[in-house]
């Protein structure tokens, strides 16, 4: 779920527990709440649990007062690629010096464009990259995901 309002400081909630009855102990479920950080942006470390459990219940995910079992904080400092104005540029650059060596960067977040990394435009830029090493093919994934 994706949460574009102030009053917490997560963009997104997954519960875990609801893909798997084994991602939590019986009775209880699980949350992972998940947070961006920028110099516009900061994050405050010493507040940040308890920010979220507030936030939580601002947008309705806890009830007031419900007890929360456990917390776990992990900062990943580049957890997913952030798009620039010159990204596209930049990766012509970095991908065709990759590609010189033999190496062919694809998958999810393989190509740092956010817009094709799904499992399906995972699969397909594996597939197309593969049909143009082999037979020479376009690849179109990869440069158009809309189309």
């Amino acid at each position: 779920m994706y949460f574009p309002e102030d009053n917490c400081p997560f963009y997104r909630a997954t519960l875990f527990s609801n893909y798997s009855p084994n991602n939590a102990p019986r009775r209880y479920w699980s949350l992972m709440l998940e947070i961006s950080e920028s110099p516009q942006k900061p994050v405050e470390a010493e507040t940040l649990v308890q920010c979220c459990i507030d936030g939580s219940v601002a947008v309705g995910l806890l009830r007031p007062n419900q007890r929360v079992v456990k917390s776990w904080c992990k900062r990943v400092e580049y957890a997913y690629p952030t798009p620039t104005k010159d990204r596209d540029a930049r990766l012509g650059v970095l991908l065709s010096c990759l590609e010189e060596h033999n190496i062919f960067s694809r998958g999810r977040f393989g190509s740092w464009k956010y817009e094709v990394s799904s499992m399906g435009h995972s699969y397909m830029q594996g597939l197309e990259v593969a049909r143009r090493i082999i037979l020479g093919e376009d690849e179109t994934v990869l440069a158009s995901p809309a189309d």
